[in-house]
C-alpha cells in the first residue's frame, strides 16, 4: 500500500485499475494492534496521510500473522503476540488461503 500511495500516476499508468474509493483493506500482523495504530507506529507511509485515515484505519481488523523467527527482525520478537499458532508451512499457507477467502467474502471482493 505504501507505494501505490507515493505514486501519482498511478491511474493513468494502469487504466484498468480500479479506484482508490472501491479499494478494500485487510490484511495480518503480527502485532496486536489496530491498523491505523500500526501503519502511525511503524512509520511506513507518509505521517499526513495517516494521520487523516488514522481513525478510519483503526477500524479495519487485521488478521493475525504468521510468525516465522528466521524471517522477523528481532526487534519484532517481543511484540510477536498477534500470531496463527505454530504449525508446518503447508498448514500455515493452508490458513493464510483460508483467510482471503474468507476477507473476500466479507468485503465483496471478486476477480
Amino acid at each position: 500500500l505504501g507505494c501505490i500511495t507515493q505514486d501519482g500516476q498511478l491511474a493513468e499508468r494502469y487504466p484498468g485499475l480500479g479506484a482508490f474509493s472501491d479499494m478494500a483493506i485487510g490484511g495480518w500482523d503480527i502485532r496486536a494492534l489496530p491498523l491505523g495504530q500500526g501503519l502511525y507506529e511503524s512509520r511506513i507511509l507518509d505521517y499526513d496521510l495517516v494521520r487523516q485515515l488514522r481513525d478510519e484505519m483503526d477500524q479495519t481488523v487485521v488478521m493475525p500473522g504468521v510468525w516465522d523467527h528466521s524471517f522477523i527482525g528481532d526487534s519484532q520478537h517481543e511484540g510477536a503476540t498477534h500470531t496463527v499458532p505454530a504449525a508446518p508451512k503447508a498448514e500455515l499457507l493452508d490458513h493464510l488461503r483460508r483467510d482471503i477467502r474468507r476477507w473476500r467474502e466479507a468485503e465483496g471482493v471478486g476477480g
